[in-house]
């Protein structure tokens, strides 16, 4: 009896664009950010900030590492609000 080889062809890897991040871009994350929580009377989630500001995932937290570095973030482990 013969057997029939199945072959496959690979698929390449398609590579995202590189985005440079830059001060300038990671400051103006952390501005909409700044802004939504200073227009909120609540501490805000992850998922609303994403909403809200409409940023990318990696864009929101580059932005609240900036808003953290500068202490002007507290965090009660479900919610982000302006120190």
């Amino acid at each position: 009896m013969a057997t029939t080889k199945k072959t496959t062809t690979k698929k390449a890897a398609t590579k995202s664009p590189v985005e440079i991040i830059t001060p300038d871009i990671v400051g103006t994350c952390a501005d909409k950010i700044w802004n939504t929580l200073n227009g909120s009377e609540k501490a805000l989630t992850e998922k609303e900030l994403l909403s809200l500001t409409k940023l990318s995932g990696q864009s929101l937290y580059l932005g609240l590492g900036w808003l953290a570095r500068e202490g002007k973030l507290e965090s009660d482990g479900k919610g982000f609000k302006l120190a």
